[in-house]
């Protein structure tokens, strides 16, 4: 059904941008005769004004005719009646530009339309309730735990995470009273805001507090814990404590919390199969006895039983490192693969990463930030990495590797080229968002939010096409066709309305702005043909546009059919990955 859902959403974008087409050239005199939804053969359809509004045999898009658009001045079969005079070449230039521009236009005021709805609505935020809390942060030291609900950031009251954010952003140096709720139970926090002076910066995202926090994915790095004499091993998912089930680290933390003491519990933990990639459900039983956590970074409650997120433990390690290029690495030249540094130095899957050179852990984002950290970006092109020191933690045992990191040229997650230092390792588990809370906004606030966001999605969307035009970004992470299209919208689907109708903006307004590039096969490219003519006095020669036209077709047949082959290329390495 998802599927279908994601069928209906591309094919409703279509509509819209010939629809966008269709109205501006009847309010310009353009004889139309037909409005399609869908191609082939008529079904069935309906004649108004002159127009033939008709559904056809195959639902996908749509199409707008309009009489006299053929440059050597061909009317369509059964146009023969029309007058020449409302075919679209001899409207003037101005009315054919703004036929064109109608067309992206719509699908941009389409997307304004959708995001402006959905705020009006209530979209789903995040509520002010903490995920993380960074080791040596003011967040830290003022007493902040996982799992506080922030009410109040120095007399203002808050409902979202960015709300909280942007109030700690406005606190002057000094002390300030920050409320908080803590296992339901109201507490007031002392914040204290240095000066310019002393701090180097004082904005929110390093106050120290991150909404996102790890999933109950479990990591056990000694077998004489609770955990590992009961049996649990990294990589598999805490699901109920007692009677309490547990979305997340936070929940799990405040279900152990309520245990108050007891000497043991009850959980049920999903394990994985990795043959038949399942999970199978078992029940276990903590016993508390009298083993005690050694201290590390972002110790807490699930710490005291032998339970840490898996995310800091390495899932893999890898043989070699190599450079990637993405879909098209075989058009470049590579270095070999080269020995990987964490194999190299004794690394071992199971490890619990706890340190860099000193620096504590808690996100995996930590470790990449401390492996780059070694390469200098003022370093030679020759010039390696310096070693660094990993510090983590094995069958209970504390053991230390110097690793001589490597470099290798990759793609970020945005799909950014980047040179980077390696050593090697892969994690486990991931980090999803806490509780949210619909916040439906007026109308004129929606309209203006919706404004700045496709704003800014249409600055991103030409900028990242610049980007690959200069070699800076991955063809395979920056394009996409109807496959790719295809897949997202149905995940889009599976994951609600609002995600579906957030899909359906973007691809609008991803639609409006690319067919405004002066591609000839595109509206921009139309528009650029009529402004040479406005130019040189008169239009290119029919010949001389035919020409064009067969070389940006033939380019855009090759680019559609590389980005196909890529899409189908990735949709088939995730339904085999599972």
């Amino acid at each position: 059904m998802t599927y279908l859902f994601a069928l209906v959403n591309i094919a409703l974008l279509i509509i819209v941008h010939e629809f966008g087409h269709l109205v501006v050239a009847k309010l310009c005199g353009v004889a139309v005769p037909v409005f399609s939804v869908g191609f082939g053969r008529r079904l069935v359809g309906v004649e108004i004004g002159g127009t033939d509004y008709r559904l056809s045999s195959i639902p996908f898009g749509g199409y707008v005719r309009m009489a006299g658009s053929d440059p050597y001045g061909y009317f369509e079969e059964g146009e023969e009646h029309i007058d020449p005079e409302k075919g679209f070449l001899r409207r003037p230039l101005w009315q054919r530009i703004a036929i064109l521009l109608a067309g992206p236009a719509a699908n941009v005021f389409f997307a304004i339309a959708v995001i402006c709805v959905v705020l009006m609505i209530g979209d789903e935020h995040p509520t002010a309730e903490v995920g993380l809390v960074r080791p040596d942060t003011p967040a830290e030291q003022a007493g902040f735990r996982p799992g506080d609900e922030i009410v109040e950031v120095g007399g203002v009251e808050v409902q979202t995470w960015n709300q909280a954010m942007a109030a700690f952003s406005r606190l002057e140096p000094g002390t300030t009273t920050v409320a908080i709720r803590r296992d339901d139970n109201p507490v007031e926090l002392s914040v204290t805001v240095e000066s310019p002076d002393a701090s180097a910066s004082r904005r929110a995202p390093d106050f120290g507090l991150r909404n996102p926090r790890p999933v109950p994915l479990i990591g056990v790095d000694d077998p004489a814990s609770p955990a590992g004499m009961a049996g649990l091993e990294t990589g598999w998912l805490i699901k109920k404590v007692g009677d309490v089930e547990v979305r997340d680290w936070v929940a799990l933390n405040r279900a152990l919390r309520a245990l108050d003491g007891a000497s043991g519990v009850e959980v049920v933990v999903a394990e994985p199969n990795r043959e038949a990639r399942t999970w199978e459900d078992r029940t276990l039983y903590l016993e508390r006895g009298s083993w005690a956590a050694a201290e590390a970074p972002g110790t807490d409650d699930a710490a005291g039983w032998g339970m840490y997120p898996a995310v800091l433990f390495v899932q893999r390690v890898s043989d070699t490192v190599s450079d990637s290029y993405g879909f098209l690495s075989a058009c470049r030249p590579a270095a070999p693969p080269r020995d990987s540094p964490a194999r190299l130095a004794g690394v071992a899957s199971g490890d619990h990463l706890l340190a860099i050179d000193g620096r504590p852990l808690l996100e995996w984002a930590d470790v990449d930030v401390g492996v780059r950290s070694t390469l200098s970006p003022d370093a030679a092109p020759t010039e390696p990495p310096r070693v660094l020191t990993l510090d983590v933690r094995r069958n209970g045992e504390l053991v230390s590797f110097e690793i001589q990191p490597e470099v290798i040229a990759d793609q970020d997650n945005t799909g950014m080229n980047q040179v980077r230092a390696i050593i090697g390792v892969g994690g486990a588990g991931y980090a999803v968002a806490g509780p949210t809370l619909p916040i439906p906004y007026p109308a004129g606030d929606a309209l203006m939010m919706s404004v700045e966001q496709n704003v800014e999605m249409a600055r991103l969307s030409v900028e990242r096409i610049g980007h690959l035009l200069v070699g800076a970004a991955a063809f395979d992470q920056s394009l996409g066709g109807p496959v790719a299209m295809f897949t997202t919208g149905a995940m889009a689907a599976e994951a609600g309305l609002f995600s579906m109708a957030k899909f359906a903006a973007a691809i609008s307004l991803s639609l409006g702005v690319v067919n405004l590039f002066p591609i000839p096969v595109l509206d921009g490219g139309q528009i650029l043909f009529f402004l040479i003519e406005a130019v040189r006095g008169r239009p290119l020669s029919a010949a001389m546009r035919e020409r064009v036209l067969q070389v940006a077709v033939l380019g855009m047949v090759l680019l559609m059919l590389a980005v196909t082959v890529k899409d189908v290329n990735q949709f088939i390495s995730y339904i085999l990955d599972g």
